[in-house]
């Protein structure tokens, strides 16, 4: 997995956590929106390595309480899990029971924005590490794994070890 790179961002000046091993490596925060209670993420199909994940993360605009999770887009089943409360302008990070993504094979990861939280929107590209291949940004309801394209991001969350 690639490691963890600078960020470049409009109208925020978040900086990004030191040593990780995520897979959002740029992006740019166009405005926020407000009330969303949809899940919101961005599926991907894994490259020519299995990644071990050993933490999820999000970065918010205000401080609530996020379930991210990521899905096996196949057959729905949850890989990792974890509640994270996130942070105005700031990435939040959360342990998970490590989770073997397999090379070639497609999952979602995603964050339940509940009822007030705020989330984050952008109209540009989000940067992914060589580790993975992004298929789409998505949003759903309930606990099914989101599926509606979306053409914008509207939560950044991300996962590593």
């Amino acid at each position: 997995m690639m490691p963890f790179q600078a960020m470049r961002l409009r109208n925020s000046g978040i900086a990004p956590p030191p040593g990780a091993g995520f897979n959002v490596t740029q992006y740019l925060i166009d405005g926020d929106t407000n009330n969303f209670t949809q899940r919101l993420g961005w599926s991907f199909t894994v490259g020519a390595s299995n990644i071990s994940v050993t933490k999820l993360r999000i970065i918010g605009v205000s401080a609530t309480d996020e379930l991210v999770r990521i899905h096996r887009n196949s057959d729905g089943v949850l890989m990792a899990s974890a509640l994270i409360t996130s942070a105005a302008n700031a990435w939040v990070e959360g342990a998970v029971s490590a989770a073997t993504l397999l090379d070639g094979v497609s999952y979602t990861v995603s964050s339940e924005a509940a009822g007030n939280s705020r989330t984050l929107r952008r109209n540009n590209t989000v940067t992914i590490s060589s580790a993975v291949t992004k298929l789409g940004d998505v949003f759903g309801t309930g606990d099914d794994i989101p599926t509606s394209s979306t053409g914008n991001t509207y939560q950044f969350v991300d996962f590593g070890s």
